[in-house]
């Protein structure tokens, strides 16, 4: 639970009975504390892929929180600069988790239809 209310960003309460449900879930779907580790290492040690985003010549929309504080909106607008013709979908208050709140919810489907063209 510190976890999550540490990632869940500012800008709107935290829903302590869904995000203990949703350890709960991860917990019984699989409990693999290393896995976590690989992950975050993984993470860590990539490479710059900005040549590679340029390459992209599909649609994408990039959605961010502005308050996410694993990766910064610094790192959703540099991947929106690198890929061609994307467009970014900033989401006010909104941290690294999508939580479970029709607020957030409204403003992602309406840009993903946007974007997909209704």
């Amino acid at each position: 639970m510190k976890y999550f209310k540490l990632i869940s960003g500012t800008g709107l309460p935290f829903d302590d009975d869904f995000h203990r449900s949703l350890a709960a879930q991860s917990y019984d779907r699989s409990f693999c504390p290393e896995g976590v580790a690989r992950q975050y290492l993984a993470i860590m040690t990539q490479k710059d892929r900005a040549s590679d985003l340029e390459k992209l010549a599909i649609p994408v929309l990039i959605i961010h929180g502005d308050d996410d504080p694993v990766i910064p909106l610094a790192g959703g607008k540099a991947t929106a600069a690198a890929i061609p013709n994307s467009e970014l979908k900033i989401i006010k208050g909104m941290g690294h988790a999508i939580p479970n709140l029709e607020a957030y919810w409204s403003d992602i489907l309406e840009a993903m239809a946007n974007h997909m063209g209704d």
